[in-house]
């Protein structure tokens, strides 16, 4: 017994590649965009509690606490994800069940969270963070390994820049009919739920890699852990350089956007959450042109050095335009849109498609999945690393002034290292393809 449509099966099958491909991208993309109105939401409340935290005697904002926690719950998926993603069957019927249950759990936790008192209430949003996840995983699981992987990882990874947003303008207009900032995520969620449903039943609808998609990318297969060990020995030189940029990327990002409300506020834009929507909408849309422009790098080498070097741009960018904004020669909106383009250039191949390419490149046959969970794992320990570190040195600091030498410390550390691991990636793929 099957949920799936047969006869949407067939047609997907059979369809022009032009119209599968616009089916995969919506399907991705609006999958990955439900999945964050079950975990943003609640950051477009102002939640104007302190807490001590009891032994070591310090004091943290409780929205701190939340995004802290809920994090943390994120990094614990990250590094179960290692082995459980990597080792997921690729099978349409599970991945999509497994979605569905997930965020159907996450949804579920904000009730618990809601009538338990804070900040014992705490438990709950990290089992809220646990599934969420998961989620990127499984459904990358359905675009690896096809000629067009960029287009589709950029279409997924377009969802969360829009996504992370406009949750919080809907909870935002949710607060603002009078419902309390701790129910606020639950009536979110509920909002969110049906079309979840609907989308990820479309999504299980994806036809497997043909031919050409195999041909060009490799066989995409589960990995146990003696595989995943020997890749590692490999290429685990260079992969830790890329651990380090990723690791800044998004403790960037998800200040950004965590402290979205906060950070608007300190450039003029107090309580309005709309304007975030608005610049997102623009920083996805050049997002979604420019790294889509990769399909058209037929060689798999020479698209893995392309975008080790669009990273790069992208965390020069963001420490030129903070500088840029501290002289006064962009305002305060196009900063904002000049961090989140130079954020994402690097975020989005690192966390989707960019290791597809190593693995094409070097003759690898696996999965993805290890890679983008191993960066992910670390890269929200980070995340919860600066937050508290700016709680606790930079409290005399504001929003703005803490943002824009992040900006600076990151353009700086990941240049460096981004050339040490393509010197390593490239010698390893020499390697692996030796000249006839």
């Amino acid at each position: 017994m099957t949920i799936f449509s047969k006869s949407l099966q067939q047609r997907l099958s059979t369809a022009e590649p032009f119209m599968l491909n616009i089916f995969i991208v919506a399907a991705v993309f609006s999958t990955y965009f439900c999945a964050y109105g079950f975990r943003k939401p609640f950051t477009a409340g102002s939640f104007d509690l302190n807490f001590t935290l009891p032994l070591i005697k310090v004091t943290l904002s409780y929205k701190i606490l939340l995004v802290v926690v809920q994090t943390l719950g994120y990094a614990t998926a990250k590094f179960a994800g290692i082995k459980l993603i990597a080792e997921a069957k690729k099978d349409n019927l599970s991945l999509v069940r497994s979605i569905v249950a997930l965020l159907t759990i996450a949804g579920l936790s904000w009730v618990l969270w809601a009538i338990t008192p804070p900040p014992y209430n705490l438990v709950f949003i990290f089992i809220n963070g646990f599934p969420l996840g998961l989620i990127w995983g499984l459904v990358l699981s359905f675009i690896e390994g096809r000629k067009y992987t960029e287009l589709f990882g950029t279409g997924l990874s377009a969802s969360f820049i829009f996504a992370a947003a406009f949750s919080q303008q809907i909870g935002q207009a949710v607060l603002n009919q009078g419902i309390s900032e701790y129910w606020m995520p639950l009536y979110v969620s509920g909002i969110y739920f049906v079309p979840m449903l609907i989308v990820a039943w479309l999504l299980g609808h994806t036809p497997p890699p043909n031919t050409e998609d195999v041909l060009l990318r490799k066989e995409r297969q589960p990995m146990d852990s003696t595989q995943r060990k020997s890749f590692m020995r490999a290429y685990g030189g260079g992969i830790f350089f890329l651990i380090i940029v990723y690791m800044l990327l998004n403790a960037f990002r998800e200040t950004r956007s965590g402290f979205a409300k906060e950070i608007w506020a300190s450039i003029g834009y107090q309580g309005d959450l709309s304007v975030f929507s608005q610049s997102e909408i623009i920083v996805s849309i050049l997002i979604l042109i420019l790294l889509s422009l990769l399909v058209f790098v037929r060689k798999n080498s020479q698209a893995f050095y392309i975008t080790l070097i669009g990273v790069g741009v992208g965390s020069a960018l963001v420490g030129l335009s903070s500088f840029l904004y501290a002289q006064g020669a962009i305002n305060g909106f196009v900063w904002m849109i000049l961090l989140g383009l130079g954020t994402y250039m690097g975020y989005i191949p690192l966390g989707s498609f960019l290791f597809d390419r190593l693995l094409a490149a070097t003759n690898s046959v696996g999965t993805v999945g290890f890679l983008i969970y191993m960066l992910d794992a670390f890269a929200y320990i980070a995340s919860i690393s600066v937050m508290l570190y700016k709680n606790f040195s930079f409290a005399q600091v504001n929003w703005l002034q803490f943002m824009q030498k992040f900006g600076y410390l990151l353009a700086i550390v990941n240049v460096i290292m981004l050339v040490f691991a393509g010197w390593i990636f490239k010698q390893k793929i020499d390697k692996a393809n030796p000249k006839r």
